[in-house]
Order: C-alpha cells, then sequence, then structure tokens
C-alpha cells in the first residue's frame, strides 16, 4: 500500500501522462549510440498512464543498467529482451534515487543474483519505503566505475528531486543520464517534489553544469521527449530559477 500511495502522490504532481490505452506490462529499448541504450516503461494509475526512462549501457564484459522499469514484471521483461538482443548479463545495476520508478524491479534484480547498487541515503530511504535494500553501498559524492571497455561515474551533485537523487556520466560518448532532476523540453514545472529541495535545485543544476560541460546528450526522465543536449540543463536550471523563487 505504502508503494501504491506513493506512485499515486507521483502522478498527481507530474501531470505528465499519455493515452490510457498503452500497454503497462511492455518494454521498449530505444538505440542512443552504439553503448547506450534507453529502456521505457509505464505505469497506469488511475486511467493516467506515466513513462518512465532507464538506461542501458553495452559493455564487452556485460550490461550495467542504470534504474529498472516501475514494476518487478516489467524488470524480467527487460532482461529478457536484454538477454535475446545483447545476448550479455547485466553485471550491475544503479539505481539513482528511492522512488519505485527507478527501483521498483529490485526484487527481480536480486532474484537474478545481479549485483545492486545504490548510495547509502538511497538505500535507507528505499527501504523505508517499502523495497529491498540494495546490496552494494557507493561513494555518497562520486565513485568511478570501470566495466569492460566502459569507464562512467556517479555523481552528487546537491539535492533536487530528491534528497538523494544521483546522476550518471559516460565520458567516451559524453552521456549524461539525469533521470528524474532533469526535466524534458515538455515539461513546464519541476514535476513531484515533495521529497525533494526547490530552495536547492538551481545551485543542484548548476553544478552539474559545472562538472559536466562537455556532455553532449542528456537523458532526462518522463515526458515524450526525455532526451537531448545540453540545452536540456538549461532548460531545467530555468524551471528551477522560476519555481525556487516562488517558494521564497
Amino acid at each position: 500500500m505504502k508503494k501504491y500511495l506513493l506512485v499515486v502522490i507521483f502522478c498527481l504532481l507530474c501531470g505528465l501522462t499519455v493515452s490510457a490505452d498503452s500497454n503497462t506490462n511492455k518494454v521498449e529499448l530505444t538505440k542512443i549510440n552504439d553503448q547506450i541504450w534507453v529502456h521505457t516503461s509505464y505505469f497506469n494509475i488511475t486511467g493516467n498512464v506515466i513513462p518512465s526512462y532507464g538506461l542501458l549501457a553495452i559493455t564487452n564484459a556485460g550490461i550495467v543498467l542504470v534504474d529498472t522499469p516501475w514494476t518487478n514484471e516489467q524488470t524480467r521483461e527487460l532482461l529478457k529482451m536484454v538477454s535475446d538482443k545483447f545476448n550479455k548479463p547485466i553485471q550491475l545495476a544503479i539505481f539513482t534515487h528511492w522512488h519505485q520508478d527507478r527501483i521498483g524491479g529490485i526484487d527481480t534484480l536480486i532474484a537474478e543474483h545481479i549485483e545492486t547498487a545504490s548510495t547509502a541515503a538511497t538505500a535507507e530511504l528505499a527501504v523505508k519505503a517499502g523495497f529491498k535494500k540494495p546490496q552494494t553501498m557507493i561513494n555518497p559524492k562520486v565513485e568511478a566505475f570501470k566495466v569492460g571497455n566502459l569507464s562512467f561515474e556517479t555523481y552528487f551533485p546537491g539535492p533536487g528531486h530528491t534528497m538523494d537523487n544521483i546522476v550518471v556520466y559516460f565520458p567516451q560518448t559524453r552521456v549524461l543520464y539525469g533521470g528524474c532532476l532533469i526535466k524534458p523540453m515538455n515539461m513546464t514545472n519541476l514535476g513531484n517534489t515533495a521529497d525533494g529541495d526547490v530552495t536547492q535545485y538551481p545551485n543542484t543544476i548548476r553544478e552539474v553544469m559545472r562538472r559536466y560541460p562537455k556532455a553532449e546528450t542528456v537523458i532526462a526522465n518522463h515526458g515524450s521527449s526525455p532526451w537531448g543536449d545540453f540545452g536540456l540543463l538549461k532548460y531545467t536550471l530555468q524551471l528551477a530559477e522560476k519555481q525556487s523563487a516562488k517558494s521564497n
């Protein structure tokens, strides 16, 4: 029940939907480049179907998953799709914050013996929300990873969408995965900030822009056009400054 109520609150605050006829069990894959793919899943709450996006990074030693689909059923479907398409195992799954659209498939990952990782802050909040605890704790500020031929880092720029939101950067392809912290161009506000900090949001986005000035592809979450160029960071900053000013 706690998980369901959190999703209802999310939908009411976010206000982003697609057709209620959408098949919420399906998962879609979209190629960004040779190494990076986006997975898309949907969740239907009282007739409103909310799209959510996560990431797959393909390496010569397996696959890195960043955020799961909404549910364990969808995550099982994603694992099947990944196996069929890439014929490689998922070696590591990283969660960028504790909401269901990021960590909702953790039970499936653990059952399949896939390593799950998050910051300690995300793990604590996830457990409080009724999810299982990720197995591996990553550095609360920045941590560098190397899986096969792929290098990347996770980074906590400050509170915004949630108090624990992190981003993931892939320098070889200059892809920045911002998740729910970053907003697509078709959003006119910051969406759900009930678990975050609107006052600090602008500074958090500025910190992302400062650390990753060479990002060429930026992947946000929700909306119908969730990825673009560095302009998504500038647009999110505009939204954050406007909403922060109203809250003061």
